[in-house]
């Protein structure tokens, strides 16, 4: 019989058949069709008996020698290890007990020893167990073998008989199922029938496989096989599976019952079957799609920005099984805090949706600078559990850690389409955000690259660019840095850009080119490209000193004081004392810092030095503000009588006086009167949580301040 779609496949790939008694190998190496395993060179004896035995302390036998040694030495072997871990029992070994489901692995692990020599089994890329009886929960369970096999890392797959048939069926020639099917196993005390169907009225094809199980009296399997076959198909082939208790299937009334079929017989087509259903999961073509009653059977894609380009992500494609559906990825938000999915039914032609989830949890950010985790799972065939977490954006903007979870319903061929549920929206209409998502792009690093300027530290390309983009005018030549194109290169895996960057710096080229190189990989916004190069380019050849001043400037202006104010004291350092003017200058920045931090002395200490060295008028008026807001009256009434002239006294108290007037109309001095309203007006639980809120808004100022 010809199997078809196998001469492309170039993996290893192992197939596995288990029943309550026996178990069944077969293999795929590259350019060849599926391969049953045989115990007995030459012959067609595939079935290895479920059986452990253990003669010695360091030995165990499996399969027939196991049942073979084990009656020779009048003891019992373990056997029924299928239907031990489906009930999750205990086995004892030796007076310890372990699950039944290490034995099971064991068994396999012994199995294999009977793979053809040539057989590469650590380099196996995937392993599909086909397991009777194996429904959701059973499914679950067989899972945990995966590990347990010691294998490389392969991909693990727990199948049931009728996914099996069904990949078994699709890949013979389409003649032998261009009508039903039909798959006849019999094994002790029963026969299943396992009727397979396609649908050819929708785009792509869809199949089922139904089961029926009849016992089996000795002798009335022609009967029953007849009682099958009358459910109104019309087959196309029938397969026969296994023996019937008489031993054979080719007695006389069954070939009348068979007559004008096209028959098959073997006993290994379940674990070929499982073989082909690996070979599927690995690179096959999607073709027919298997709808059993653990596969979702709709479509669902997310709609992202991939570089400048809107697509449709695939996240869950139909026939998937929702048994385990565990799926994660990595994507930074849109400032509306919502993903838009879509979602069609393979079965239900124009039933889907369009829709939006928001996650009002999450905080508030500008557009793409909140990295997310994206989780699924299924808590059914139809309803997707969604959780999205929220990643940050490193070191400027630090992960909130909050969580936010949702329910999708999925389009369903027998059920009315659920309303969306009632979630809080963005503004619609010209100029809302759009609720669409943003690829990553390279890797998320293991080791950042801190930026010596700003000492920020950065994980990934969009991080990269978003401090560019944001502390321009903070950056200098240190960027144009051989380390930072190793980083690009090995970190985040992407050589084409390091290929660009190192041609930027070997041409000795400016810091505006590789911001903007950087930029542009990261897709960072064209207003925000715009505003960083213009700063870039404008202090591109500036002197050095006078670029620093005005990076520390920057970061006063950003609110940055304790950066700033770090910036300046290392200038100082560095600035020959000679240089007079430049250090009164510098001086009296770190006096204002200190002054907006509300230290007075010290701002006092710093306006005064720098008046002692080049007698500007400013810094002495300022040294005289700040020893009036820093020093007790007394104090301060005595340096206005002996040191202080009568006008810097005068003017200095004019000054108070137009800043008390500002602060008597600014929105701060609101906040309080509207305290002291809701304080006196008896409402005190609302004010405490105003208190409570305003307290939480100077922390982290203040936080931010000292950053």
């Amino acid at each position: 019989m010809e199997m078809i779609g196998s001469g492309k496949n170039q993996q290893y790939l192992l197939g596995i058949d288990l029943n309550r008694e026996y178990a069944q190998l077969s293999f795929v190496s590259p350019g060849r069709p599926p391969q049953s395993v045989s115990t007995v060179a030459g012959s067609e004896l595939y079935q290895i008996p479920l059986a452990l035995y253990r003669p010695k302390a360091d030995s165990w036998l499996f399969g027939r020698e196991a049942l073979e040694l084990a009656r020779e030495d009048g003891k019992i072997p373990f056997t029924d290890l299928l239907q031990a871990v489906y009930a999750r029992t205990k086995v004892t070994v030796s007076g310890e007990e372990t699950d039944a489901i290490e034995l099971l692995a064991l068994f396999l692990r012994r199995s294999f020893s009977i793979l053809p020599n040539n057989f590469p089994l650590q380099k196996v890329s995937a392993v599909v167990l086909c397991a009777e009886g194996a429904d959701g929960e059973g499914k679950k369970q067989l899972r945990e073998l995966g590990e347990r096999l010691k294998l490389a890392s392969p991909a693990f797959f727990v199948i049931d008989r009728k996914e099996a048939a069904f990949s078994y069926i699709v890949r013979q020639k389409p003649e032998l199922w261009s009508r039903d099917v039909l798959f006849a196993a019999a094994a002790k005390g029963a026969l299943e029938l396992y009727h397979f169907s396609v649908n050819k009225e929708i785009r792509p094809n869809t199949a089922n496989v139904d089961l029926a199980l009849f016992g089996q009296p000795e002798g009335e399997v022609a009967l029953k096989l007849s009682e099958g076959m009358l459910s109104g198909a019309d087959y196309a082939t029938v397969y026969l599976i296994g023996d019937t208790p008489e031993r054979k299937w080719d007695e006389d009334n069954l070939r009348q019952v068979l007559r004008g079929k096209r028959v098959f017989q073997g006993n290994n087509l379940f674990c070929l079957g499982a073989a082909f259903y690996a070979l599927s999961r690995t690179g096959g073509e999607r073709g027919i799609i298997y709808l059993g009653e653990d596969k979702i059977r709709s479509d669902l894609s997310l709609e992202v920005f991939e570089g400048e380009k809107r697509r449709l992500l695939s996240l869950i494609d139909v026939g998937t099984s929702f048994f385990g559906l565990n799926m994660k990825l990595e994507l930074y938000l849109n400032e509306a805090r919502g993903l838009t999915f879509h979602a069609a039914c393979v079965d239900r032609p124009g039933a889907g949706f369009s829709k939006t989830v928001y996650f009002p949890e999450l905080p508030e950010r500008a557009g793409f600078a909140t990295r997310i985790r994206l989780s699924l799972s299924a808590l059914s065939a139809r309803e997707i559990a969604i959780q999205v977490t929220d990643l940050g954006m490193g070191m400027l903007y630090p992960a909130a850690q909050a969580v936010s979870e949702n329910i999708l319903v999925l389009p369903d061929v027998n059920a009315e389409l659920e309303a969306e549920k009632d979630v809080p929206r963005p503004p619609s209409g010209e100029g809302a955000p759009d609720p669409a998502a943003r690829m990553t792009i390279g890797n998320y690093a293991e080791t950042p690259y801190e930026e010596k300027r700003t000492r920020t530290r950065v994980y990934c390309i969009e991080e990269l660019a978003m401090l560019i983009s944001r502390s321009a005018s903070l950056l200098d030549e240190s960027l144009l840095d051989e380390e930072l194109v190793k980083w690009v290169q090995v970190e985040l895996g992407l050589p084409e850009l390091a290929k660009s960057l190192r041609s930027i710096l070997s041409g000795r080229g400016q810091l505006w080119e590789l911001a903007e190189k950087l930029m542009e990989a990261a897709y960072c916004p064209a207003r925000d490209r715009r505003n960083a190069l213009t700063v870039l380019r404008k202090t591109s050849g500036k002197d050095p000193l006078e670029k620093r001043k005005d990076q520390a400037i920057r970061l006063a202006q950003m609110g940055k004081y304790g950066k700033a104010l770090g910036e300046f004291i290392a200038m100082l350092k560095e600035i020959p004392s000679d240089q007079l003017r430049i250090r009164s200058e510098i001086l009296h920045d770190m006096g204002v810092l200190e002054a907006q931090s509300f230290r007075f002395q010290a701002a006092a200490d710093f306006f005064y030095q720098a008046y002692n060295l080049d007698r500007d008028q400013e810094s002495f008026e300022a040294y005289v503000m700040a020893k009036r807001l820093g020093s007790s009256q007394t104090e301060y009434v005595g340096l206005a009588a002996e040191v202080f002239s009568d006008h810097i006294v005068q003017k200095t108290e004019q000054r108070i006086t137009q800043a008390k007037e500002s602060w008597v109309n600014s929105p701060q001095r609101g906040k309080l009167d509207r305290l002291s309203e809701l304080k006196f007006g008896g409402d005190s639980l609302l004010y405490y949580q105003e208190c409570g809120r305003l307290i939480r808004e100077l922390q982290e100022e203040y936080r931010s301040s000292m950053e």
